[in-house]
């Protein structure tokens, strides 16, 4: 079987909100730079450094309770994303952080 090319799921996520709007960015590369934007930079600074370790084996043990800029992929099925925050909670459970 051939590999199927990853589509970001932030893709995935644009096309639901608005196809229009998706292909524009995605197909015609037009974006378009506002206030909006530059929020979304200043709130990501952070978050797009990686916690250090390997994934699974040590990044999920310890005393961790937060990992950021995680990325995830499953091939078989062509979607790859980042998730930007993961926090340990009660009862040994990791929640995704919108932000």
């Amino acid at each position: 079987m051939e590999d199927i090319p990853c589509i970001p799921v932030r893709r995935l996520h644009n096309y639901i909100y608005c196809p229009r709007l998706m292909y524009f960015q995605f197909v015609e590369n037009v974006f378009v730079y506002n206030a909006d934007v530059a929020d979304g930079e200043g709130v990501h600074r952070r978050v797009d450094v990686p916690t250090p370790g390997d994934y699974p084996e040590d990044l999920f043990s310890g005393d961790r309770e937060i990992i950021w800029s995680l990325s995830l992929e499953d091939a078989g099925i062509g979607i790859c994303g980042v998730v930007d925050l993961l926090n340990f909670e009660e009862e040994s459970r990791w929640f995704m952080v919108r932000l």
